[in-house]
């Protein structure tokens, strides 16, 4: 029998079967095989698209109009500005009106409430590969009663989830469903407004003007819609306990009601289609919860908090006298099953992939004397669902943590944001930056990209020898004669330096990354009162006298 040499065969079907190689070993193999291996993986637009994608955890977007060369320098383009810190373009835009404090930053848009609490304001940020040259200006969607939080979910669904008080009502809350493009009831919601079940016992009665504060958290993947309803605050106030509603929003009905008596959950993220991951401070550990499989619509009464999650992972032992007081939870983008035919996401030529995101919380701690500090706390979704698939149960801290976390002191930093990290990225400012300019800090988790920033980090080294330091967590940093840190990496088993004495024992990660800052890669002073991040952009938060936000400045690096 005659065998086909492999390298017979035509150019256009080796790059095929190149294309399905796995990414870096199987790739890295063919560039080694020959030179016609090298020359043909070097000269196909698509080969080269494919391995950028995968080094850089982004999904293509086979829908887009745009030729696959101008979405591979797109890319390219974009991801040198990152790594760099070349904003390409500043827009400032003054909020349309005073805000409520609700906010949102994702799929390219920001979202603000107003005093009104009956209308949601947005505006949609300079895209990657759109050719939209119009300067940025709001909108609106309009809702039917009092809002307390609102959800959003553009890619998947051109979706606003409005959850709202109903009117002359104990504690009892509504969902509405808008398309965000047209402001109409969503189309896929079989009941675009629908009520969730009553609490019972009532908690107050309305009286005069008095007002009622609802902690909560919304998040939306596929059909799932999932409300927790956390602490409330009101003057005749009983306990509501964590309250969670899993609501298949296509269908309207709520399919999984749970109830735990207390306040130990404080939001939550959606880890896959099918999972959340659950921060509960009382235990000091994440829980993974797996989401029904058959959706029916839930009894009245709701069930306890699922009593043997799917996967619980310990956290690194506190000291005695130390205590967790609150923790929030974000991971940008969230899974998806599709982008909404027809919206202005659909047309983008890539989207990052939610599996390749980093997970981050915010963690406040307080000590027994009353001292706080805070700490963001890295992890990601990758981690997570490797561990969930093969150590189901409960996993301790050293067993997951040391390779799967990394702890940084944000205690002077702006936190009161938490739209800070997007994909494997999370940007920073210090507190005092509204009123003392100061420089902007990224930290990078991408592994591909440390080889690029160590290179860097070794030109400075050579260039500025006298302004190198070695800091004790084996992390090795250059400064400049202002002192101020431009470029730290952080290798795999970096330890924590525990300035507060949190920890019992010693922390380390490893997780690798690198931090850089504004300084000496761009314009190096920034006045915001918070600094948020998205695909393309950064936007700073401009706050008025009262720490009120005002205005927002997009520093754009497409």
């Amino acid at each position: 029998m005659q065998t086909l040499d492999f390298l017979s065969l035509p150019d256009e079907l080796i790059v095929q079967i190149f294309c399905h190689l796995d990414f870096p070993v199987g790739l890295k193999a063919a560039l080694t095989l020959n030179r016609r291996s090298r020359y043909i993986i070097s000269n196909s637009v698509l080969l080269q698209y494919i391995i950028l994608l995968r080094r850089l955890g982004v999904i293509d977007n086979p829908a887009s109009p745009l030729p696959l060369s101008q979405r591979y320098e797109l890319l390219r383009q974009r991801e040198e500005a990152w790594l760099t810190f070349h904003i390409k373009r500043r827009t400032t835009i003054q909020l349309p009106n005073r805000p409520d404090g609700i906010y949102d930053l994702t799929g390219g848009h920001y979202f603000a409430g107003d005093l009104s609490r009956t209308a949601v304001n947005f505006v949609q940020l300079p895209r990657c590969g759109l050719t939209e040259t119009n300067e940025p200006e709001w909108n609106q969607v309009k809702h039917s009663h009092t809002h307390c939080d609102i959800g959003v979910s553009v890619y998947e669904h051109d979706l606003v989830v409005v959850v709202h008080q109903l009117p002359l009502a104990t504690l009892n809350l509504g969902v509405e469903f808008i398309q965000l493009s047209t402001g109409l009831p969503h189309p896929e919601a079989r009941r675009p407004i629908m009520s969730l079940p009553r609490i019972s016992p009532p908690l107050f009665t309305h009286s005069g003007n008095a007002k009622l504060h609802v902690s909560v958290y919304i998040e939306v993947v596929g059909k799932f819609c999932i409300v927790q309803m956390g602490r409330a605050r009101h003057l005749a106030l009983v306990d509501t306990g964590d309250r969670f509603f899993v609501i298949d929003w296509m269908a309207g009905v709520v399919v999984k009601q749970w109830l735990n008596q207390g306040y130990h959950y404080q939001g939550f993220v959606m880890l896959s289609r099918d999972t959340i991951l659950v921060p509960n401070i009382h235990s000091h550990s994440l829980e993974v919860w797996e989401l029904p499989t058959h959706l029916t619509e839930a009894t009245a009464e709701p069930e306890p908090c699922p009593p043997d999650p799917a996967l619980i992972l310990e956290l690194a032992p506190l000291h005695d006298g130390v205590s967790v007081i609150g923790v929030v939870a974000r991971s940008e983008p969230n899974p998806m099953t599709r982008t909404f035919p027809g919206s202005r996401a659909s047309k983008l030529p890539f989207y990052i992939d939610p599996e390749s995101a980093v997970i981050l919380l915010y963690v406040h701690f307080q000590n027994n004397q009353g001292l706080h500090c805070k700490l963001a706390m890295f992890t990601t979704r990758r981690a997570i669902h490797g561990i969930h698939q093969k150590s189901p149960g409960t996993v301790v801290w050293k067993d997951w943590g040391p390779s799967s976390v990394l702890f940084v002191d944000v205690t002077d930093e702006t936190t009161r944001w938490m739209t800070t990290s997007c994909g494997q990225r999370a940007a920073f400012i210090s507190e005092a930056a509204d009123t003392e300019p100061s420089r902007i800090t990224i930290i990078d988790f991408n592994r591909n990209n440390i080889p690029f920033h160590r290179d860097r980090l070794l030109s400075f080294m050579q260039a500025n020898p006298h302004c190198v330091g070695r800091g004790s967590g084996g992390t090795i940093f250059v400064t400049f004669p202002n002192d101020v840190s431009v470029i730290e990496s952080l290798p795999a088993g970096s330890k924590f330096e525990d300035e507060h004495q949190l920890f019992k024992g010693e922390v380390s990660s490893d997780m690798e990354c690198v931090k850089y800052d504004s300084g000496n890669l761009g314009p190096s002073q920034f006045s915001c009162g918070g600094i948020l991040m998205e695909e393309d952009s950064l936007v700073g938060i401009q706050t008025d006298e009262t720490n009120q936000t005002k205005a927002l400045e997009f520093f754009t690096f497409v």
